[in-house]
């Protein structure tokens, strides 16, 4: 008797929190908080999961009642307006100015800021804050900075200018380029065209008239190109000892006194952006010269993250999925469109080709198992590129099989657009595609345990950020391991257990 009153007390506790749901999602459709007809309720946010997992989902949001006013949503309408009035720690020559000359992808091009910040620093040159320019799978576009990295964060580190106050002191024209090695004429352009302000013909002095410029060697000029006059500084014909220090290298190339500078170099340009360094605040800024060129780096790191808004959805999506509980991620970055086109297909491909080729989703979750063995987990995170996330599902699959306790994973983008878009819709996101992909990287930032991709910058700059304190007072990483040796050691495994 006893066991068929719990039986129905569960049933009727489980219609009843089914029926609080449906209530919820048809007061936010009649309110229309999100000024849209088309809102999906929180019930339809869970439809593709499983019936458990579905319905523990659903009274966690009931009990949550996650609306819009929780999101802060002020966090995503940041503006140059903001950062007037702010004292930098360390401060800059306000009358030379630095621009970071944006290429690549967006990854890229977030290491390539980290190195520009130090180049400002080295060179006591006030950083512009510039536009970024978004991925061509996602629509491209001219990314404005504050949609791209926290710029408060940045201009509390060092002195900052908007690129509108440096076009007016700069009578919209560069001085100088700052370049390492050859330029194709294409980023030039771009940078003309984004900036509004002259590249190829500048207003002041030309190349022969500034002392120790040269003319730039451009790669696929357009008809017209040759005639460009802008200064330039490359370090060419200048002798640089081999064991020259980071910052030896940058003031031998680069020392000039011209006040509007275009900086633009590969992100691994100078030898600190390809070292193995952890983020790490700044202990002493009063003299910079006595700090060392790992110890810069480490605070350039430290100071500059992603947009706090994309903090903040990361952390909701923790809070609701995984109760901020400890979880694994797993970052796969080796799809055949991408990684292995550019990687795999040329005349000599990379060493780790033949592995990952022959890698299944079986042996990745093999591997992380066993790297888990002696830690209690039941929360996993696995990010791939979009056009291969069936292979994301299998080896979620095969993870539930070694660990029954672990849940499905809810979809970000679902749970982005059901509790965030409001906020990058009133805050004029560019290229809101983009979007999922960093607040994902936020994600496994946080994440206790780390299996990274080799040969991605997308892991790469996570995991400087991933630190902990350890027993010696220093600062050093949490768990983290290559995705890509813990799966070959379990297709090793697997088929020495053939033969």
């Amino acid at each position: 008797m006893k066991t068929v009153v719990e039986t129905s007390l569960k049933r009727l506790f489980l219609l009843l929190a089914v029926l609080i749901v449906l209530y919820i999602g048809y007061l936010i459709r009649k309110t229309d908080r999100y000024g849209k007809t088309d809102f999906k309720s929180p019930v339809q946010i869970v439809s593709n999961l499983s019936r458990s997992d579905n319905q523990q989902l659903a009274l966690e949001l009931a009990s949550r009642n996650i609306t819009v006013e929780k999101k802060l949503c002020d966090k995503w309408l940041i503006s140059s307006k903001d950062l007037e009035g702010l004292e930098p720690l360390i401060k800059l020559d306000e009358t030379k100015f630095l621009y970071p000359g944006m290429m690549y992808g967006p990854n890229n091009q977030f290491r390539e800021f980290w190195q520009s910040i130090f180049i400002a620093i080295r060179l006591n040159r006030t950083l512009v804050l510039p536009f970024f320019y978004g991925h061509h799978t996602t629509g491209g576009g001219m990314i404005p900075a504050e949609q791209r990295v926290d710029v408060m964060g940045v201009c509390r580190f060092i002195s900052c200018i908007s690129i509108e106050r440096f076009r007016q002191a700069c009578n919209a024209s560069f001085h100088a380029a700052l370049i390492f090695g050859r330029m194709d004429s294409v980023y030039l352009h771009m940078m003309e065209r984004s900036t509004r302000m002259d590249v190829f013909h500048v207003k002041g002095k030309n190349y022969s008239q500034v002392s120790g410029a040269v003319k730039v060697t451009l790669r696929k000029p357009k008809p017209g190109d040759e005639d460009i006059d802008i200064p330039t500084f490359t370090g060419r014909g200048k002798r640089i000892p081999p064991q020259s220090t980071d910052t030896e290298l940058v003031r031998a190339c680069f020392t000039t006194d011209v006040a509007c500078a275009l900086q633009i170099a590969s992100f691994t340009a100078l030898p600190i952006t390809r070292k193995e360094i952890i983020s790490s605040p700044l202990v002493s800024p009063n003299n910079l010269n006595e700090v060392t060129d790992n110890d810069l780096y480490a605070a350039i790191m430290d100071a500059t993250r992603r947009p706090k808004c994309l903090y903040e959805a990361a952390k909701e999506y923790i809070n609701v999925w995984f109760r901020n509980e400890e979880f694994v991620a797993i970052h796969w970055r080796y799809n055949k469109g991408d990684w292995l086109r550019a990687q795999c297909l040329k005349e000599k491909p990379n060493l780790l080709c033949k592995d990952i080729m022959q890698i299944t989703s079986d042996d990745i979750a093999l591997g992380i198992n066993n790297s888990l063995r002696n830690y209690t987990w039941k929360h996993v995170y696995i990010a791939t590129p979009p056009n291969i996330k069936d292979f994301r599902n299998e080896t979620f699959t095969a993870l539930r099989l070694l660990n029954p306790n672990i849940r499905q994973q809810l979809d970000l983008d679902e749970f982005l657009d059901e509790n965030f878009k409001n906020c990058w819709t009133t805050g004029k996101w560019i290229n809101p595609k983009e979007i999922s992909s960093f607040v994902e990287m936020e994600i496994l930032q946080l994440s206790q345990w780390l299996f990274y991709s080799e040969w991605s910058t997308w892991s790469g700059n996570i995991r400087p950020m991933r630190t902990r304190v350890l027993e010696t007072g220093k600062v050093g990483y949490k768990f983290e391991a290559s995705v890509l040796d813990v799966a070959k050691n379990a297709m090793l495994e697997r088929k020495s257990k053939k033969s």
